[in-house]
């Protein structure tokens, strides 16, 4: 018998050691329950291969929490296992671990010459989404992984996922996805990474439907409900993300981020004091790896939330302990952010150099991020005009997550008094709901616009977008000190 790839006659030994354990006696059950197909990779160890295969299958049905520990054994097992340490890098990646993820990533990277032509796509891909950042190089990279093996799902995986959202390019991301789905119809990525683009696309009824077609495949994973969650956040379905809520809190290693997806959800309606109850009803990112780097993130988080609501103070507590804890380039970016909200500008500044210097090649970083701190820190200054001049580097990535950039160039054109392009600015966020979801810039948005037509003479319009805020706000605390200004404007206007 031959074979013309060599995962072909691994998938063929796999089922010929299924038929003799069956044929020797042991149960059907037995069978289906503890067979786990050997994945192609290149280690001597076969325990290495077995617990690797066991983190491939246990990923495609349950997801990265459930699969890393299988992916950590490989490489302790083998530790030149240079395919397994890239996949113990996604992991990590997925978890929010990004410490350890880039760690893993340099590892495989330096082992790269004992893998395949086939790992080696992986491995470099890997290396610049995770390591580098430079998404450019990694799409290069899945362009040609995609040509060479075209039966191969995972270039496509790393498209829809991590390559073309981060540059808004959800439509394509989209189309990326659909074709890892034709390729791995059973494993869960695929629908996962549609959902996102779908949701970005404010394509909503799309996205159910595609995690509809996860369910009747039994595909178990924390982003379905979560997701389920997002889609009832964005159709105001209360009963929907009670549901959602309570399914994710009862799988393994989950709860955390549906706590911080709560806490996010009371703060875009003003209800502060119960963002923080949320954040505080258990140590939410406390982890059994890298503790720090998710206390970090945690202060990150807390301080987003109190610069949103006015809190200077307790934002700059926050952002400063965060910062303190780690360096960690998204908890950074995110505490830095916040800490330019609160009219801190040394710090933010620091932040922006220090990310410039250690994340040259990251295009996020780049594009987007060190622009919008640069901008927070030109708009403290008095200086809108300059701001504006700074966050031209961010357009054409702007909408690829959350468009901080976006809201920063809405609040320079308000200082410059120029009401109708501060307008436009705050409209791009609120026709963008599946990318903000429930992040409290969102709710900002609608009390700026409102300010942006007061500004431009627009009056009816005006009123119309201090109701909403108001109305999403009516139960917000009473204390916030920019709801109370909120109201006086809109009394203004009447």
């Amino acid at each position: 018998m031959q074979f013309a790839h060599k995962e072909e006659l691994l998938d063929a030994l796999s089922r010929i050691a299924s038929k003799f354990r069956t044929r020797v006696g042991e149960s059907l059950a037995s069978v289906k329950n503890r067979d786990t197909p050997l994945a192609e990779a290149t280690t001597p160890s076969l325990e290495a291969l077995k617990a690797y295969s066991a983190g491939v299958k246990t990923l495609g049905s349950s997801g990265s929490t459930t699969a890393l520990p299988f992916f950590r054994r490989a490489t302790e097992l083998d530790p030149q296992f240079s395919i397994a340490h890239a996949w113990l890098s996604r992991m990590y990646g997925d978890l929010g671990l990004d410490d350890l993820s880039v760690l893993s990533a340099r590892r495989a990277f330096q082992l790269r010459d004992h893998a395949s032509e086939r790992e080696r796509f992986f491995i470099d891909a890997s290396y610049n989404i995770l390591a580098t950042g430079d998404l450019a190089k990694a799409q290069e990279i899945c362009d040609a992984w995609a040509q060479a093996y075209p039966r191969d799902s995972s270039p496509h995986g790393f498209l829809s996922g991590l390559i073309y959202p981060p540059f808004g390019r959800y439509e394509e991301g989209r189309r990326e996805a659909k074709k890892m789905i034709e390729l791995a119809p059973d494993l869960f990525v695929g629908y996962m990474n549609l959902v996102s683009n779908d949701l970005a696309l404010g394509q909503f009824d799309d996205a159910d439907l595609v995690l509809q077609n996860a369910s009747s495949r039994k595909l178990v994973g924390i982003n379905y409900p979560l997701d389920r969650y997002i889609l009832a956040f964005l159709r105001a379905d209360e009963t929907g993300m009670k549901n959602s809520a309570s399914e994710v809190e009862k799988m393994q290693g989950s709860a955390p981020w549906m706590i911080m997806m709560q806490a996010y959800t009371f703060a875009y309606s003003g209800q502060f004091h119960r963002a923080h109850e949320e954040l505080r009803r258990e140590n939410v990112f406390t982890r059994q790896d890298s503790p720090a780097q998710f206390a970090a993130y945690n202060n990150a988080v807390s301080a987003m939330i109190e610069a949103h609501s006015g809190d200077r103070e307790s934002a700059w507590q926050h952002g400063l302990a965060s910062l303190k804890l780690s360096r960690n380039k998204d908890s950074s970016y995110l505490a830095a952010y916040a800490l330019g909200l609160a009219g801190d500008i040394l710090h933010v500044r620091e932040v922006a150099d220090h990310l410039e210097k250690h994340f040259p090649m990251d295009t996020k970083i780049r594009l987007r991020q060190v622009p919008t701190l640069r901008a927070l820190v030109a708009l403290n200054q008095q200086n809108p005009a300059e701001a504006l001049e700074l966050l031209q580097l961010a357009a054409p990535i702007e909408l690829g997550g959350i468009p901080d950039a976006v809201y920063i160039r809405g609040n320079a054109f308000l200082a410059l008094g120029r009401g109708r392009e501060a307008a436009v600015e705050f409209q791009k966020i609120i026709g963008h709901r599946g990318i903000l979801i429930n992040e409290p810039t969102g709710a900002l948005a609608l009390l700026q616009i409102a300010r942006a037509y007061a500004l431009s003479g627009e009056i009816t319009r005006a009123k119309i977008a201090y109701e909403q805020f108001l109305n999403l706000w009516q139960n917000a605390d009473p204390d916030i000190a920019i709801l109370r200004q909120a109201r006086r404007e809109y009394s203004a206007l009447r």
